[in-house]
């Protein structure tokens, strides 16, 4: 049996780290193909060097500083020769990126089995590239992991409608990391250990930084924080980009893009965590707090958005600046139900045990 994994993205390198070391154990062959989507050496190599088990099936695919429709056509283009090479059982694809899209339809123009980690999220929108991602991946895939009762129920409403593969709720395997790696959190060069007033920020999605205006409210939203508290802003390389083409500044304490124990320290000390990122309110939430979400419309975590785990906030200056108030007042959560909506931290084990049962 030949399970193949395709990634791209630093979300996709934690959750692909977690299902390689579970197929390892198993004895299944399992390889790994990187898009390379994320292409800088902080988002991309050190998450093989700190997660990955030493001896990894690695194939990287040079694709770079291109535009979305490019990548995707060329992704398509070099996994399909891969494919054919590789001729895998399952193909596993994850999340709801570009790199994600572009395995589902390859996969399904060559009538290759396909199992999506992380399926059934949806935020019901209809311009969010990532929500047309989920639902076409969904509805290519033969095999559909659910980390929460919520998406289960989800793909349960569209199955009426589609004729659709098999789903199971499996849980997250983002828990199933941060429960293996608690003891290994560490603080990242450039933040003062000591110093627990902090916020932790990141901004990287298109509606967020590719509208000048948005980026614009948002900016002095943060800035006028930062006046209050340290703001640390690890930032990602397409923000970075259009910051210098709007000339827009945020006043913050600039990071180099920060590893994965790092990153989970900097949520486990911050006095407030401010984010657009489906995984960092998930991960904020394992931390026992709040985020603050500069998101439209709902969070695709349902049960999170229900318990207020996540404050919802537009790109609007004033409303950051409220809605932040508020969660430094009270900032922490109800965790009662973290096992129930998120899995017991052995989602990668019954990943591998659903895939393997079914080829």
């Amino acid at each position: 049996m030949r399970i193949l994994s395709v990634i791209g993205t630093r979300p996709q390198l934690i959750k692909a780290s977690v299902i390689t070391k579970a197929f390892l154990e198993s004895g299944v062959e399992h390889s790994i193909i990187n898009t390379n989507q994320h292409y800088d050496h902080e988002l991309s190599d050190v998450f093989f060097q700190q997660l990955f088990p030493e001896t990894i099936n690695l194939k990287n695919l040079e694709l770079k500083n291109l535009s979305e429709v490019n990548f995707i056509s060329q992704c398509m283009h070099s996994l399909s020769n891969e494919f054919e090479l590789l001729k895998p059982d399952l193909i596993l694809c994850y999340g709801d990126t570009n790199s994600t899209v572009a395995a589902a339809l390859t996969a399904s123009k060559l009538n290759l089995k396909l199992g999506h980690v992380e399926a059934g999220l949806r935020d019901h929108s209809k311009e969010r590239p990532e929500e047309k991602n989920r639902i076409l991946t969904d509805n290519l895939s033969d095999l559909m992991f659910c980390p929460t009762p919520g998406a289960y129920k989800n793909l349960q409403m569209e199955s009426k409608n589609i004729n659709m593969g098999n789903f199971y709720f499996t849980g997250d395997v983002m828990r199933d990391i941060f429960i293996q790696s608690k003891d290994k959190f560490s603080c990242p060069k450039g933040v003062t250990e000591k110093n627990q007033d902090f916020c932790l920020f990141t901004l990287h999605r298109q509606e967020n930084v590719d509208n000048k205006e948005n980026l614009i409210q948002i900016s002095e939203g943060i800035n006028k924080l930062s006046k209050e508290l340290t703001v640390y802003f690890p930032m990602h390389p397409r923000t970075e980009k259009m910051c210098k083409k709007f000339n827009v500044e945020f006043n913050c304490v600039p990071l180099k893009p920060l590893n994965y124990f790092e990153f989970q320290w900097m949520i486990e000390h911050a006095k407030l965590v401010i984010t657009d990122s489906g995984g960092v309110q998930k991960e904020t939430f394992f931390h026992g707090k709040k985020s603050l979400l500069i998101y439209s419309g709902k969070s695709g975590w349902e049960e999170l958005q229900n318990i207020k785990a996540i404050v919802l906030v537009e790109a609007k200056e004033n409303s950051i600046v409220t809605k932040a108030h508020k969660i430094l007042e009270n900032n922490s959560v109800d965790m009662s139900e973290i096992g129930n909506f998120f899995g017991d931290g052995n989602a990668a084990n019954k990943i591998v045990q659903i895939a393997c049962s079914e080829l």
